[in-house]
């Protein structure tokens, strides 16, 4: 009879111990669509200087896993999707995404073009260094964001180019 006091009470205890969890679901499944101009002033000797479309540029999108997580692990790994801008300077990036939405981190590599410099008396060619600031946009399952960059060149930040040129 002890044995069945004990045991029962062992069971209530272990009964009246175990809470009910709640879960949320979070929809994983939806995707958005990043698209986007990549843009530079690459003829310099005509003004007003005018950006033109830039082909052959990475475009990278990043975001971390755990944004997509329902229950985060702790390992957070940075994943990304990458697109070469076309003929146009157009690139176009399919993301995974929730309906919440998530931040993405959207970054184009530096390239380097030659242009065309002109001070008002010297016509001058150059291969000049352009880049771009990472930006961050947030999508959400379905949407559609459109971004123009228009990338910098180095070429106003270098003294020796300013020596050589003169005032651009």
């Amino acid at each position: 009879m002890k044995k069945t006091i004990i045991t029962s009470l062992f069971v209530i205890g272990l009964l009246s111990a175990c809470k009910e969890t709640e879960t949320t679901t979070v929809d994983i499944t939806g995707t958005a669509t990043i698209k986007g101009t990549v843009l530079a002033d690459i003829e310099k000797v005509n003004t007003p200087f005018e950006s033109e479309a830039i082909s052959g540029v990475l475009v990278r999108v990043l975001w971390d896993s755990e944004d997509l997580a329902v229950i985060s692990d702790g390992d957070n790994i940075r994943r990304s999707v990458a697109d070469t801008t076309d003929s146009n300077g157009e690139f176009s990036i399919e993301v995974p995404t929730i309906d919440a939405g998530i931040s993405f981190d959207i970054e184009i590599d530096d390239f380097q073009r030659e242009v065309s410099f002109n001070n008002g008396t010297t016509t001058a060619t150059k291969t000049v260094t352009f880049s771009s600031a990472s930006t961050t946009a947030t999508a959400r399952s379905g949407e559609e964001l459109i971004l123009e960059f228009d990338l910098e060149d180095n070429f106003k930040n270098d003294s020796d180019n300013l020596e050589e040129f003169g005032t651009i």
